[in-house]
Parts: C-alpha cells; sequence; structure tokens
C-alpha cells in the first residue's frame, strides 16, 4: 500500500472487533512512528498502554475499544519548546494511525476537556511536567467496515 493511497483513507473505524490487540503489536508501530520530527531529538512524549477491565475502570468514556494508548508530552516552561513538543507528539501520532492502517488497526484521537482533569491525570500517574496529549482509542476495524475514502473541501493557499 502507497503512502499516497493510506493519506487518502480515514484511519478512523465506524467499530471496532472486541478482540485483543497485543501490547507487543503497539510497542513495534511506536518504536517506527516515533521516527517523527522533534527538534533537538528530544523525544518529549511518554505512553501508557491501557486495556480490560481494570485498565479502562481509570477511564471510564472509553469503554468500546478494546485497548487504549494515552500519549503524554513533557509541559516545559518554554512555550516554544513546548510547541515544537507538541507538533512532534502529533506528528507521531499520525505516524502510528497509519502504521495501524497496515495491520488494519484503527485509532480514534481523543483530546476531550477531560486530558485536563486532575483526577484522571493522579489516576494515570502523569507527572507534574507532563500533560496529556491525547488518548489513542485503539482496535481491529469491524468485519465490513473497510476504510472510507477522505473527502477534503477546496484547499486555498493565500499569497503574501
Amino acid at each position: 500500500m502507497s503512502i499516497t493511497s493510506l493519506l487518502g483513507k480515514s484511519c478512523r473505524p465506524g467499530r471496532f472487533e472486541q478482540k485483543e490487540v497485543e501490547p507487543e503489536l503497539i510497542l513495534k508501530l511506536l518504536e517506527t512512528a516515533v521516527w517523527a520530527p522533534n527538534d533537538g531529538l528530544r523525544e518529549p512524549w511518554r505512553f501508557l498502554f491501557v486495556e480490560g477491565e481494570k485498565g479502562r475502570e481509570a477511564m471510564p468514556l472509553h469503554r468500546e475499544a478494546p485497548a487504549h494508548l494515552v500519549v503524554i508530552a513533557d509541559a516545559v516552561d518554554d512555550m516554544h519548546k513546548q510547541e515544537e513538543d507538541l507538533a512532534a507528539v502529533f506528528c507521531l501520532i499520525q505516524n502510528m494511525r497509519l502504521l495501524g492502517l497496515e495491520q488494519n488497526i484503527g485509532m480514534l484521537i481523543c483530546m476531550d476537556d477531560w486530558i485536563h482533569d486532575s483526577s484522571l491525570r493522579q489516576r494515570l500517574g502523569i507527572r507534574d511536567h507532563e500533560r496529556i496529549a491525547a488518548i489513542l482509542d485503539i482496535g481491529y476495524a469491524e468485519i465490513g467496515d473497510t476504510t472510507k475514502e477522505i473527502h477534503t473541501s477546496r484547499l486555498r493557499i493565500s499569497e503574501c
């Protein structure tokens, strides 16, 4: 599958199969996904893999996906570095989504207000110098649920 064809597909399944996503597979995807651009090779990320009922108790809003990956970004005082770091984290997330498609794994990116909830941060062990960038709902796309073509509006480029 070419990169162009992957970019034209949605990485988000309508429904997940209730089939285990092995932590080893997620680790393998992450080992490639970390080849995301980040200034000074800071690697400003950390991950928590959450699966099963016990894990889902920590995140009651995400019951439908078989697995979840909490993507944690460094929170530094230098606003410029923090913005660069967050951009790098989202490049990594996009890499992860594209790599998942090769394995018929879909991912939903969740960034609701509760990512700032101090009780959730505490339950997940998020440190003071970190922030939740996103939570990925991860699972195999349900059989018969194919990825859909993305239809975009006309791109606009302005000249300066």
